[in-house]
């Protein structure tokens, strides 16, 4: 049953890079740009952290408790709402997403409002830690304690962020950050 539900788990966090692809603007699909290291570091942090949650769960499981159901339940509800929240945000920002910690002023000319942006001034990355923090609690990794890390390497991606959007943007910017959390 774990290694069904793992599969399965696993299957839609690859549906996710699937929804990415295929709705990345026509910009990103230029190779020589995403050979550049500070690109790519995102992208390897997520796939090493996948693989060390999976060989986890497989080979060296948190023990087992009395809430292991709960935990479960919990943990795939999580992923569930993430996935939810992250392929929604996605397709909202359509062609003016980016990549984490860059704004490209000519591409990302708007500040999204609407959608998920309107609860969440980041819902993406928001989807994306309760897709992973779901993933491993449901699989019962130890990699959910890396979910500490994500958070620090997250805030400094978003805040780079919110200065370069400030920068950009202004006061209409800085209004929205006033008034819409973070993440939550």
């Amino acid at each position: 049953m774990q290694k069904i539900l793992i599969i399965i788990l696993t299957s839609g966090i690859i549906i996710l890079q699937i929804i990415w692809t295929i709705t990345a603007p026509k910009r990103y699909w230029n190779i020589k740009r995403h050979l550049n290291l500070e690109r790519l570091k995102t992208p390897f942090i997520v796939f090493i952290s996948l693989i060390f949650a999976i060989l986890s769960a497989f080979f060296f499981p948190l023990p087992q408790t009395s809430a292991d159901g709960v935990l479960k339940i919990i943990g795939i509800l999580l992923y569930v709402l993430g996935f939810f929240i992250s392929a929604w945000a996605k397709l909202e920002m359509r062609s003016i997403w980016g990549l984490p910690g860059q704004h490209e002023i000519k591409e990302q000319n708007r500040i999204i409002k609407s959608g998920p942006f309107a609860f969440s001034r980041n819902p993406i990355y928001l989807g994306l830690m309760l897709v992973f923090g779901g993933y491993c609690l449901a699989i019962k990794s130890y990699a959910v304690f890396l979910m500490i890390i994500h958070l620090l390497i997250i805030n400094k991606i978003v805040k780079k962020e919110e200065q370069l959007l400030e920068k950009h943007f202004g006061k209409d910017y800085i209004k929205y950050k006033n008034r819409v959390p973070r993440f939550i």
